[in-house]
């Protein structure tokens, strides 16, 4: 069996947990900011926020380019606290906490993957500068609520 790696990265939004639980539940607002492209919406097939529900979309790239493909189920739905979705053998996931603080609220995520490209510096440096993106493109969104 392959080694578990992660990447942990955090993020502070002026926003309450009610509104970032939305950004991450909410399919049309989650399409809006989890690809980190610049002015690239997921393209969603199933979104199912339940446990057990499905999860699939398509992440297109800029210039036509290819993307990815994400299949998978959500594996913890604790509303406007916690989410886990990923891979159903959970070989890949996201783990997502929400904590508030004063009028703020803090933003956890955990990638894990067995995949072992996932431990390298290379990727864990491009994972954390998508995450920045993704995080400016979520910003954007919960100030224009």
């Amino acid at each position: 069996m392959n080694k578990l790696m992660s990447l942990t990265v955090e993020h502070v939004f002026d926003a309450t947990p009610e509104e970032l639980w939305n950004a991450w539940t909410d399919p049309e607002q989650y399409k809006k900011w989890y690809n980190p492209a610049p002015g690239m919406d997921l393209v969603i097939h199933k979104f199912e926020v339940r446990v057990g529900g499905r999860i699939h979309f398509d992440m297109p790239m800029p210039g036509g380019r290819g993307g990815n493909s994400t299949k998978g189920i959500f594996h913890v739905v604790e509303p406007n606290k916690r989410l886990v979705f990923g891979a159903e053998d959970k070989s890949s996931l996201n783990d997502v906490t929400i904590r508030p603080e004063g009028k703020k609220t803090r933003l956890i995520v955990v990638w894990s993957s067995t995949t072992p490209e996932m431990g390298s510096p290379e990727m864990q440096k491009m994972a954390t500068m998508a995450w920045k993106s993704s995080a400016a493109k979520l910003e954007r969104l919960l100030a224009d609520k």
